[in-house]
C-alpha cells in the first residue's frame, strides 16, 4: 500500500528513512557548532589575557614619575620616554603575542592600545582563519594621601 505525501510516494511498510537522514544531517549541524564553541572559548580566553596585560602595563607605566620635575615644581609628572619603555616591556612580559600599537603619555596619564592576532582552531571551516583582538587601557597618575584620616579607629 502506498500513500502520496507532499508529492512523494511513501510505502507504508518502510521505516527508518527519517532516522537515516537524521544520522546524515546531525554531523553537518553539530560539527560547525562544536567548532564555534571551541573558537569562541579560545577567543574569550585570549581576549581576557590581552586586556589584563594591557591594563597592568598601563598601571606599571603610570608609576614612572619624573623626579627632576617633582623636585623643581612639587607636582607629579610622568617621565614620557621611561613610561613608554616600561609599558612596552610590561606588555611583552605578560603577553608575548601582543603587539603594542601605540602609547600616549601626557603629564598625568598613560593610554595604551595593543592588538593580538589569534589563529582559530576551526576557522578554516567557518570562513575565518584568524581574528585580531584589540585592547585599550588608560591609567592616571594621582597623588596618594599625605596623612592618615582622623576617622581611623586608632588613639
Amino acid at each position: 500500500m502506498a500513500l502520496a505525501v507532499g508529492g512523494f510516494r511513501v510505502k507504508v511498510g518502510e521505516r527508518g528513512q527519517a532516522m537515516a537522514l537524521f544520522a546524515l544531517y546531525l554531523p553537518l549541524l553539530l560539527l560547525p557548532l562544536a567548532g564555534y564553541a571551541v573558537d569562541s572559548t579560545l577567543l574569550s580566553a585570549r581576549s581576557a589575557v590581552l586586556r589584563g596585560a594591557v591594563d597592568q602595563a598601563a598601571e606599571d607605566a603610570v608609576q614612572v614619575v619624573d623626579v627632576a620635575r617633582l623636585r623643581s615644581s612639587g607636582r607629579l609628572f610622568l617621565a614620557p620616554a621611561e613610561a613608554q619603555a616600561l609599558a612596552a616591556d610590561s606588555l611583552r612580559a605578560r603577553d608575548p603575542a601582543a603587539a603594542l600599537e601605540h602609547v600616549t603619555v601626557t603629564n598625568e596619564a598613560v593610554t595604551l592600545v595593543a592588538t593580538e592576532e589569534v589563529r582559530l582552531a576551526f576557522g578554516g571551516f567557518l570562513g575565518a582563519g584568524s581574528v585580531t583582538l584589540s585592547a585599550t587601557a588608560r591609567a592616571r597618575l594621582r597623588p596618594g594621601y599625605f596623612s592618615p584620616s582622623n576617622l581611623a579607629p586608632f588613639p
